[in-house]
């Protein structure tokens, strides 16, 4: 289920934008780009991603600084996509794709994918509200996840602002969360969300959770997106939670997805693959759970993890080292 979809924005100011993705069943979802389709199975013939050169008259300085190129990226967790900025003023299509995850006997699996448009509008005018989210995104107890949004207006009009949550029971300024339903409340210059479990919710360790906010005014749709977890703070730093391999060769040794909360990790090894190298998977404790010799002639190997319990592991490949963790 999808809740927010048609986007607007203005000219040369930082786009964010989350569709509010939700599974009726509760299962996990991740986020990755793709081109639009046509039709059923078409991609749109010579699509080009917003930030491309050709939409910019000055391309190395369009962001919302003007010091840089700009960006175009979408968070694989919180499925926030970010766009550093938008100048070429007209209608975007812009796409990703939710894949669902599901425990089955313990394993999180992939059980299906579905992709969702959303039609961008970008005007000329001014900014005129600001959201400023946490930026705490992890935490050791469930007593500790609290979060406070502000929301500021400088001109005298009334906003509604919407707010969802994938999670059940709660609290957003004391009103209690039931996905798919979004809370409603009014924008009058300053508005402070605070958002909170009560004692007593149970929740899935790991799983990323979700907070969208959405405020339509006449010019632009202004959204911010913030998401959490219990028990990441135990995760190395080096943790890339992309759950896509970007390219077919990469610059150095890389483990996708990270964290696996499936059956399946790929590995993908620097400037492909040189012949007869060892690979050893052990995790923190110093438990060997695969040890051998590899010789392939592609850059990526798949191996199955399906018996690893949940936990961090370390990959060597000859004198290279990478970490990953399992999510049960």
């Amino acid at each position: 289920m999808v809740l927010f979809t048609n986007q607007r924005g203005i000219s040369g100011v930082k786009q964010r934008m989350n569709a509010a993705a939700f599974d009726g069943d509760g299962d996990s979802l991740s986020y990755r780009l793709i081109v639009p389709n046509q039709s059923k199975g078409v991609n749109i013939p010579g699509y080009s991603h917003p930030s491309d050169p050709r939409f910019y008259s000055n391309y190395d300085a369009g962001n919302e600084t003007n010091d840089g190129v700009p960006t175009y990226s979408i968070n694989p967790v919180s499925g926030e996509i970010t766009w550093n900025a938008p100048e070429f003023q007209g209608e975007y299509a812009i796409a990703f794709k939710a894949t669902q995850w599901r425990s089955i006997l313990g394993i999180q699996t992939n059980i299906g994918e579905t992709e969702v448009i959303l039609i961008n509008r970008i005007v000329d005018g001014l900014n005129e509200v600001s959201v400023e989210a946490p930026n705490d995104q992890c935490f050791d107890n469930i007593s500790d996840v609290k979060a406070k949004f502000s929301i500021n207006s400088p001109i005298n009009e009334n906003y509604t602002v919407q707010v969802f949550s994938d999670l059940s029971g709660a609290l957003i300024n004391n009103i209690t969360t039931q996905p798919p339903e979004v809370v409603n409340f009014t924008l009058e210059g300053t508005l402070t969300l605070n958002f909170e479990i009560p004692p007593g919710l149970v929740i899935d360790p790991f799983k990323p959770y979700q907070v969208v906010i959405t405020i339509e005014t006449a010019l632009e749709t202004i959204t911010s997106s913030w998401a959490f977890a219990i028990g990441c703070e135990n995760w190395p730093d080096d943790i890339d939670p992309d759950p896509v391999i970007p390219e077919e060769k990469c610059e150095e040794l890389q483990i996708y997805p990270n964290p696996v909360y499936g059956n399946t990790i790929t590995i993908c090894f620097p400037n492909g693959s040189d012949t007869d190298q060892p690979l050893k998977i052990v995790d923190i404790n110093g438990k060997v759970f695969l040890d051998q010799r590899i010789s392939q002639s592609s850059s990526n190997l798949d191996l199955q993890i399906s018996n690893y319990p949940q936990g961090i592991y370390i990959l060597q490949v000859g004198q290279t080292s990478k970490r990953f963790v399992v999510v049960r």
